[in-house]
């Protein structure tokens, strides 16, 4: 596991600060990841598994995010399997279970969860509760024909599926 302790000595090695982007590859577990972001410097993590904690802001690439709460940053690919997402950029990945506060969502797959704001610009979704947000286009699953639908309404206004828009 890596700690808090072993990721400030990483920060502050002069070998990782010299390529003005910061690479974890670890399992992390209660992590708190805090204001690292300077004018030429961003965290990326790549290929890990998050377990627990706070992600505030950098740039995801890869791995696995199994709970915690996300704060600010841009997801690149990976699984999202439960957690809090507050806001941030998701580019593209799976989402599995958890709750979306707000942010923007740009591509990629979800399944179950709960949408409570933000923009829905292009992905698939498969099953979930959307509260509210704004939903440009995307692939949205009909229960009733087992198939994906192109909608450029959200899933609570699709009045052509049995698990949408009672």
């Amino acid at each position: 596991m890596v700690s808090n302790q072993d990721l400030i000595k990483a920060v502050f090695d002069d070998d990782v600060r010299r390529k003005n982007k910061w690479f974890f590859i670890a399992d992390w577990e209660n992590a708190k990841v805090v204001n690292l972001e300077t004018a030429t410097e961003v965290l990326c993590i790549k290929n890990i598994i998050w377990n627990n904690g706070v992600w505030k802001y950098g740039l995801w690439e890869d791995g696995t995010w199994y709970n915690g709460t996300w704060k600010y940053g841009t997801w690149r690919n990976g699984s999202w399997e439960k957690g809090t997402w507050e806001n941030g950029y998701w580019a593209n990945g799976t989402w599995k279970n958890g709750i979306w506060e707000d942010g923007t969502w740009n591509d990629g797959f979800w399944k179950n969860g709960i949408w409570n704001n933000g923009t829905w610009t292009y992905g698939t979704w498969h099953n979930g509760s959307w509260k509210k947000g704004a939903w440009k286009y995307g692939k949205i699953f009909d229960s009733k024909t087992k198939k994906y639908i192109e909608s450029t309404v959200p899933p609570n206004e699709c009045k052509w599926s049995l698990s949408y828009g009672k």
